[in-house]
């Protein structure tokens, strides 16, 4: 059997699996999972996009035809447990975001745009200062 290089973009993971591994498979090997199992029932949890070496791969399967046709498709996107590896070369896989990951990163942002706000606003301290003494009601005057 051949070997085919193949590397994992946003994990930044790179090595070396035979022809006839699936893709799904290849990225357990590297310790990479998907957000769920997917499902016999036809729902999927392991799109990934094929960015480099489409054409070492096998055909869409039925089930990816089906899956793509009603969640829509992205152009070198797959279904890494309906593709096998058919012949040797050198293969690039982009993974999903999960879920989770989605989550901490819109927290971050959230958190980023907070902190440039209280920067543009002031340094926060002297800004309510100045809002007290603005608002405080004169006694005894």
């Amino acid at each position: 059997m051949s070997d085919v290089e193949i590397k994992f973009e946003r994990e930044g993971l790179d090595g070396i699996v035979a022809v006839g591994t699936y893709v799904i498979d290849a990225m357990k090997r590297f310790g990479i999972r998907t957000e769920d199992a997917c499902l016999p029932s036809g729902e999927h949890f392991c799109a990934v996009t094929i960015t480099e070496g489409a054409d070492l791969l096998s055909a869409p399967t039925e089930a990816e035809i089906k899956f793509f046709e009603i969640n829509g498709k992205v152009e070198g996107e797959r279904l890494a447990c309906q593709t096998m590896i058919e012949r040797p070369g050198s293969i690039t896989v982009m993974t999903k975001k999960k879920k989770a990951e989605e989550a901490k990163e819109s927290e971050r942002e959230a958190a980023a745009d907070y902190l440039l706000e209280e920067r543009r606003v002031g340094s926060g301290v002297e800004s309510r200062l100045d809002a007290r003494r603005l608002f405080r009601s004169p006694r005894g005057r």
